[in-house]
């Protein structure tokens, strides 16, 4: 019995490893010529419910937020703001698919999929 349980603990933490992982990432996004007054870091992140699809791929819907595309939107300009500027440079997007992501999706058969989305990045202030 013994046996068992250990072999259970070493394949779960095998697949805690295996499945966490960045599905996408973006850095440094930006264009053209931004010049203004440094107002200061910001990061933050963002978790969007999507439905009946694989976590961190295609789905039919999406839960809480039209897009994720949406959600990231949001979150920039939330910051953006807090801040008191006009404009985010050197953007920095990850979308990440955590261990507790993909078995949320498996206890639900596919038809939940959360997904966080890390975004970073520095607000100015233009001219």
């Amino acid at each position: 019995m013994k046996k068992f349980f250990k072999a259970m603990i070493l394949a779960l933490a095998v697949m805690f490893v295996a499945t966490s992982c960045t599905t996408f990432k973006a850095e440094n996004l930006s264009y053209g010529q931004f010049v203004g007054q440094d107002l200061g870091n910001f990061n933050t992140s963002v978790t969007v419910w999507k439905i009946l699809g694989p976590c961190g791929g295609t789905t039919l819907f999406n839960l809480g937020q039209d897009a994720t595309a949406a959600a990231v939107t949001n979150a920039i300009q939330k910051e953006v703001t807090k801040k008191g500027g006009n404009a985010a440079v050197g953007v920095k997007i990850s979308q990440n698919v955590t261990f507790f992501d993909t078995l949320i999706n498996a206890l639900t058969f596919s038809i939940l999929a959360p997904v966080k989305v890390k975004v970073s990045g520095t607000v100015i202030l233009m001219d």
